[in-house]
């Protein structure tokens, strides 16, 4: 059984991680397309390490960036302007 989803948005002026940041946009693009964790998970991605970079539990490596932002449907550039964007509304660093 599938499990309730958390609020995804993040209030503007709310401080987060890099960490939280991008993992909210991951999930949040993730749906968007209608991918499941394992839709976007491989060999270099396992399924586990999604899901702990959509709750924001984990750093990504460079190597695993430049590996998601494709099954995102987006290029690295798009990505991190995305995340960038994002921190710059919340006020993070």
């Amino acid at each position: 059984m599938a499990r309730p989803l958390k609020e995804l948005v993040i209030p503007k002026g709310q401080k987060v991680s890099t960490a939280q940041a991008l993992g909210v946009l991951i999930r949040e693009r993730r749906l968007e397309l209608g991918l499941s964790q394992e839709a976007v998970s491989d060999e270099g991605l396992e399924q586990a390490y999604v899901s702990k970079l959509e709750r924001g539990e984990s750093e990504i490596s460079l190597n695993s960036f430049l590996l998601l932002a494709p099954k995102l449907q987006l290029t690295p550039v798009e990505l991190l302007q995305r995340l960038l964007n994002t921190l710059e509304k919340t006020g993070s660093s």
